[in-house]
């Protein structure tokens, strides 16, 4: 709700099911259902959009983005249209954009 304000209620409507509402991964609170919000309702273009400037996850734990990308690749294909190879392409240009957000990545 913190995230989707107004638009949470639709959250609840989107939802294929009630693990749609589960979070994708422990220590997280992104949950798919929220994910179909921010991809049909965000102006999400590419999977780092969702990651880095919708949620904002990617920018403040990189790493628990990284490891949350690749469960949204159901939601995102049914919502973006995208392929599979689509969503693999979109998953390499997500890692890249995160890696520079962690310390590592951001000297060189």
């Amino acid at each position: 709700a913190r995230r989707l304000r107004a638009l949470a209620p639709l959250a609840l409507d989107l939802a294929r099911n009630a693990s749609e509402l589960a979070p994708l991964d422990d220590g997280s609170d992104l949950c798919a259902a929220e994910a179909r919000v921010h991809l049909r309702h965000g102006l999400v273009v590419r999977l780092e959009d969702l990651l880095l400037r919708r949620t904002r996850i990617g920018t403040w734990t990189p790493r628990q983005a990284t490891t949350l990308a690749p469960r949204l690749a159901a939601v995102a294909c049914d919502e973006m249209g995208w392929t599979a190879a689509d969503f693999d392409r979109e998953l390499e240009r997500c890692e890249r954009a995160l890696a520079g957000w962690r310390p590592e990545g951001a000297l060189g």
